[in-house]
């Protein structure tokens, strides 16, 4: 059962297995009524499934059940005979693999009638195994708690990911497995069944395949094929949440506004399992729910009320629901099976968290009125009372908002700077005019304006002349841009540095302007000279020690003395000859090996042939008889 499939979804490429199982049980063994309940947990999933039509498949059913070749058989449990259907005297034994098996008459099979009412058993059963690969179906029950009605005899055969009818049915035949491995041979080869229903569905690629038998016949109503979606209930043990994803990543609502509470989508794995030979796969299943619980973390934020978060005062809360499956739930959107690939890893709570800002009310949208637009210049500061509304409410001063005031001495325009607080956020600035002396009947102060304070007139304080700053040295990485005479700051340290020296190992980079740092200390040394026996390598920069010394000496020179140390050293192997000598005694010495072995081959070669010109008959060829001996044999 190793044969692949492959479907091609989006970029993303999802494998499946062929997979067949099989299942048989009869009411005489275990009692229709004895059938386990569905686990109380349960979630409901709608599968969306494509039916073909599979009824065509009878014929090649009929046709095996009813050979009168002897290709209708099956093995007995003991896998030492088999019973062959529909001949008298089946030959035996026969020859199978290196043994004989006998082999005996089995009668003679009827040909299957096709069951419309088995058929609809099939075609809800081919979305559930889409779901849950098993003889037991997704709630837990057994296959067989599926006939309502349908006599004693009930028999399944389920498969996955053939493509198409001729196929699955071949490998329903299990030709070349024993007695363990014939289960869906033997439904189809049973005596007991007298009708079948067979489904075929393709759910997200997937090919699922069922037979169902039963008997006697029941008949039924034609079924209707196309795109359907199937409800299946599954127990929800079988889910376990993998990810799940919400239509909102956070929520921002104003005090006393809101917004409807965002809807969420599940993603569980969902087992996916078969039976054969006591193995199990698994894959995942996206199942897409659209019913939110949720509760808000802190309520004196924010409430939820009638499906929407409504803000309560300013601050950050959240929303939370949990997504585990213990309280079920029902699939509002069609799920789309997938199989072989894990979409997300969830988190070991099982909760969404969806962060919540509930934001104050932006003052600047409020109505600022004062008593009167114009005042008249007293000397003194004039403090103008603002009425705030918002929304048809008035909002209450130090509650809602603080007032202060700008430029409301002098003749010219005053402001009034409404700021918000509480449940407001927000700054509004109302402008009024403080009215004095005519333009042309200003009495000018004595004193000559400067740069820092301007010459005012002495009746309204109205400015009547100014002086500009002196600029001084231009602004800096680190110093700012005064005036040279009243040493106001005109243009703030720009913070831009000037590099200095490349950082080293224990040296950081400084701005040549302010002196700071620019670049830290790097900490990688720059290595100076080797070490030796004598001295160990250190860095240039720091003297820091990069390795220690050797404690091996060199000679070079072959004078027995180390070249840095002085210390005496014994001369090593060779190294005292002079390289000429060397190399001629080692070409006298291969000259004389390979004479050597040229005259001994020789030697060899003339023996063997002598040897073979005494045994040969002269008027006799070889030939080679017997490929597989391994002597030579005189021809005839």
């Amino acid at each position: 059962m190793t044969n692949k499939t492959h479907w091609k979804r989006g970029k993303v490429m999802l494998k499946f297995r062929k997979i067949i199982a099989v299942f048989m049980l009869l009411a005489l063994l275990v009692p229709f009524a004895a059938m386990p309940a569905a686990a109380a947990g349960t979630t409901t999933l709608n599968v969306k499934a494509t039916y073909y039509d599979a009824s065509g498949m009878l014929d090649g059913i009929n046709a095996f059940r009813t050979a009168t070749d002897g290709s209708a058989w099956q093995w007995d449990k003991d896998d030492a005979s088999r019973t062959v259907f529909n001949v008298d005297a089946p030959e035996s034994p026969i020859i199978v693999g290196d043994k004989e098996v006998p082999q005996k008459a089995g009668g003679t099979l009827g040909t299957l009638q096709y069951d419309y009412k088995l058929e609809e058993y099939a075609m809800q059963r081919a979305a559930e195994i889409a779901t849950f690969f098993s003889h037991t179906r997704p709630d837990g029950t057994f296959c067989t708690s599926i006939f309502t009605t349908h006599g004693s005899a009930k028999g399944e055969n389920i498969a996955f990911g053939y493509g198409s009818a001729a196929s699955v049915l071949e490998a329903w035949k299990e030709t070349n497995e024993l007695y363990i491995g014939q289960g869906h041979r033997r439904n189809m080869l049973n005596p007991a069944f007298t009708s079948v229903g067979i489904a075929h569905a393709v759910v997200d690629g997937g090919h699922c395949w069922v037979q169902v038998f039963g008997s006697p016949h029941y008949g039924g109503t034609a079924n209707s094929f196309g795109t359907q979606i199937r409800t299946v209930t599954t127990d929800s043990s079988n889910l376990a949440l993998i990810s799940a994803e919400t239509t909102e990543d956070s929520i921002t609502v104003e005090v006393g506004d809101s917004k409807a509470v965002p809807q969420y989508v599940y993603k569980y794995q969902l087992k996916f399992y078969y039976d054969e030979y006591n193995k199990s796969d698994e894959g995942d299943t996206i199942c897409s729910y659209t019913t939110p619980a949720w509760t808000v973390a802190d309520d004196t934020i924010a409430v939820i009320e009638g499906g929407k978060v409504v803000g309560k005062k300013p601050g950050k809360t959240s929303l939370v629901v949990n997504v585990g499956t213990s309280g079920g739930g029902t699939a509002a959107i069609m799920p789309l099976l997938r199989f072989r690939g894990i979409m997300a890893t969830a988190d070991a709570s099982g909760n969404i968290v969806i962060p919540v800002t509930v934001t104050a009310h932006d003052i600047t949208q409020a109505t600022v009125t004062l008593d009167a637009s114009e005042y008249a210049h007293t000397g003194s500061a004039i403090e103008p009372v603002p009425t705030v509304t918002m929304g048809g409410e008035t909002l209450v001063k130090d509650t809602d908002y603080t007032v202060t005031y700008e430029d409301n001495t002098y003749a010219g325009t005053g402001k009034v700077i409404i700021t918000g607080i509480g449940s407001y956020a927000g700054e509004q600035v109302k402008e009024f005019t403080i009215t004095g002396c005519a333009d042309d009947a200003h009495t000018p102060e004595a004193r000559e304006a400067t740069c820092d304070k301007p010459q005012r007139c002495t009746v309204c304080g109205m400015i009547t002349a100014e002086k500009a700053h002196t600029p001084g040295d231009a602004a800096t990485c680190g110093a700012p841009q005064k005036c040279t005479v009243c040493d106001t700051v005109l243009v703030k340290p720009t913070g831009n540095h000037t590099p200095g020296d490349a950082a080293d190992c224990i040296h950081p980079q400084l701005c040549k302007v302010c002196n700071q740092e620019v670049t830290p200390a790097t900490g990688i040394h720059t290595p100076g000279a080797e070490a030796t026996c004598k001295d160990p390598q250190k860095c240039t920069i720091c003297d820091a020690v990069i390795k220690a010394k050797t404690n091996k000496h060199a000679d070079k020179n072959n004078d027995g003395k180390c070249d840095v140390c002085g210390v005496g050293v014994k001369p090593s192997t060779g190294d005292k000859q002079p390289e000429g000598a060397k190399t001629s005694d080692n070409i006298v010495l291969f000259t004389a090996i390979l004479a050597a072995f040229i005259l001994s081959s020789a030697v060899v070669m003339a023996i063997i042939w002598f040897k073979k010109k005494q045994q040969a008959p002269a008027d006799t060829g070889y030939i080679l008889k017997d490929a597989s001996a391994d002597y030579w044999k005189p021809q005839d």
